[in-house]
């Protein structure tokens, strides 16, 4: 009998504190985009997103689309770097510019909101 107590207690308390990611997540962003290079998809590359505190990143895919969730709303620096494909030999390699590569000379900036929002990043 004390098992089976033990077992709902703590069968409880897991339930109750799942019950709060959803709440959470819905304070949250996830930014789904597209990188584009002088008007067209970059075909790879890395894109990273920069707070104050941390920073994230993922692959672009062949059409230049990347997705980023459960992100804190405020605003983040970008940057996109394609030396890894270009380092690899790979086919997907277009040269951009280095500045995209580096938070202090790319330029680019997004504002993550609660929910979900699409956005393109456009590289000259």
């Amino acid at each position: 009998m004390r098992t089976l107590i033990r077992s709902l207690v703590v069968g409880v308390v897991v339930l109750g504190s799942s019950g709060l990611a959803p709440a959470q997540e819905r304070q949250r962003g996830t930014i789904t985009g597209r990188v584009l290079y002088q008007g067209k998809p970059l075909p790879g590359g890395i894109i990273t997103i920069w707070s104050e505190k941390h920073a994230e990143k993922t692959a672009l895919d062949r059409d230049g689309n990347f997705e980023f969730t459960a992100l804190t709303p405020g605003e983040y620096r970008v940057t996109v770097s394609t030396e890894a494909l270009k380092a690899r030999g790979s086919p997907r390699y277009v040269a951009i510019p280095m500045k995209y590569g580096k938070p202090e000379t790319s330029g680019l900036k997004i504002k993550v909101e609660k929910g979900n929002q699409t956005i393109d990043i456009k590289l000259q």
